[in-house]
């Protein structure tokens, strides 16, 4: 017998005949019979699989019931072949030895084109993944379903999408780009979250001189993938699509010696993936943990290039040294060190250490009270006072302050304080500058 389950379920003699099965619950039972090729399935995983969760009573006769239904059906349709099914302790099984499963034969035909891309074979293995992939004719026991039939299935659907994913790869290690677009952009289409999906139809896009293109399908994918799940792509995208960016990359995953192996999953940037590094002190590499300024290599070069404009003496500049005409230059022998971006500029020595320029402020500021506190004596072109107790001179108006008082103090607006009402008090001038504030 021949049985098929991806796609409807089929059994077929080795004619070619195909046999009717009598009902539902007969498929059901089969199904979940192929669905562990080779294996023993117990009567309660099968009532499971026929009735769900609502078995009747006598759920565990009616299974055996069905299991000798199908085996009539079998035996007369090929009343030469060998046996189908077989009772096993407690349960059933199909053996395969003497029979045809096409997902066994489709994981067959899988591994052995995977040893073959791997041994080198690229154009022979692509031509062996679509063989098996041909074997497809729809989703997993279509038109059949339940919880057992569903988890069944699952591990097929993905067999199925990786080898799919290696022929795709193949395909494009062999320079058939522009023939597996519109293949690529109805998988990407049907399975939107597919990551590898999506970066082979960048490839693909870009490979074809259509660059444009292959940017739109990473910014859908990525809205895409942070709306429904909050997620971003992976890093391998994220530098395909930077690459992408400075049109340096190589469409192609690097396929390695020999070939890719497509089993290993989804290939990596290569060797030759160019990656734009981002310029500027304002770059979105963020700066390397426990140096805030930035990475150290880069705050060594800042130290060093201030110490060289203060004609100044530091560490050693490693492998920057003074060269003969007093400039700085690489040594011979030591590759020059490479400029780390980093999200803020380190610190300017430059801008360190301002002790001296604050102590002469200070000493500034001390000096000005010190004036302001003794009497300066008469100003130019001014008349000098007359001693306390004598006559003001002819012609002169007596002076307005309180006896005793020698002058008002010293006021941060540039004026002296003096009694309310005083006309004199705002009109003589003291000390105008204000004392320097400390920043």
């Amino acid at each position: 017998m021949e049985f098929a389950i991806l796609g409807p379920l089929e059994v077929r003699t080795r004619t070619g005949t195909r046999i009717r099965l009598g009902g539902a619950r007969q498929e059901r039972l089969l199904a979940a019979l192929l669905l562990h090729p080779g294996g023993a399935v117990p009567v309660p995983r099968l009532v499971d699989a026929v009735w769900e969760d609502r078995p009747p009573a006598t759920a565990d006769r009616q299974v055996r019931n069905l299991a000798g239904l199908l085996r009539r059906a079998f035996r007369k349709a090929d009343p030469t072949g060998p046996p189908v099914l077989l009772t096993d302790g407690r349960g059933y099984r199909i053996p395969l030895d003497d029979h045809g499963l096409d997902s066994r034969l489709f994981a067959d035909t899988v591994a052995r084109s995977r040893r073959t891309a791997a041994a080198g074979q690229q154009s022979a293995a692509a031509a062996g993944l679509r063989q098996a992939l041909s074997l497809w004719r729809g989703p997993v026991l279509d038109g059949l379903t339940g919880q057992l039939i569903d988890a069944g299935a699952v591990p097929l659907d993905e067999l199925r999408l990786t080898a799919w994913e290696d022929c795709l790869d193949l395909d494009a290690a062999l320079g058939r780009h522009r023939a597996s677009i519109p293949e690529l952009t109805g998988l990407v289409a049907d399975h939107p979250l597919r990551e590898r999906f999506v970066g082979q139809l960048m490839r693909a896009l870009h490979a074809s001189g259509r660059t444009a293109d292959a940017l739109t399908v990473h910014r859908r994918f990525t809205g895409r993938l942070a709306e429904e799940l909050g997620l971003d792509p992976s890093p391998e995208l994220r530098r395909l699509n930077l690459a992408l960016l400075t049109a340096g990359v190589d469409p192609q995953p690097d396929p390695g010696p020999g070939g890719a192996d497509p089993a290993a999953g989804p290939a990596a940037a290569g060797p030759h993936t160019a990656v734009p590094r981002a310029a500027g002190p304002r770059s979105a590499v963020p700066p390397t943990a426990g140096h805030p300024g930035g990475p150290p290599d880069e705050r060594a070069g800042t130290v060093r290039a201030a110490a060289a404009s203060r004609g100044g003496t530091g560490p050693d500049p490693g492998p920057e040294a003074d060269t003969s005409d007093g400039g700085t230059g690489p040594r011979p022998g030591v590759p020059a060190p490479v400029p780390v971006p980093a999200q803020l500029p380190p610190s300017l020595a430059t801008f360190t250490g301002r002790d001296a320029e604050l102590a002469a402020l200070d000493a500034f500021a001390e000096a000005a009270a010190t004036i302001d506190d003794q009497d300066p004596g008469p100003a130019p072109g001014r008349a000098a006072s007359p001693p306390p107790g004598s006559a003001p001179p002819p012609g002169s108006a007596p002076s307005p302050a309180a006896p005793g008082s020698a002058r008002a103090p010293w006021s941060s607006n540039g004026r002296t304080g003096s009694a309310a009402g005083s006309p004199a008090a705002s009109s003589t001038p003291t000390c105008t500058a204000s004392p320097p504030s400390r920043r």
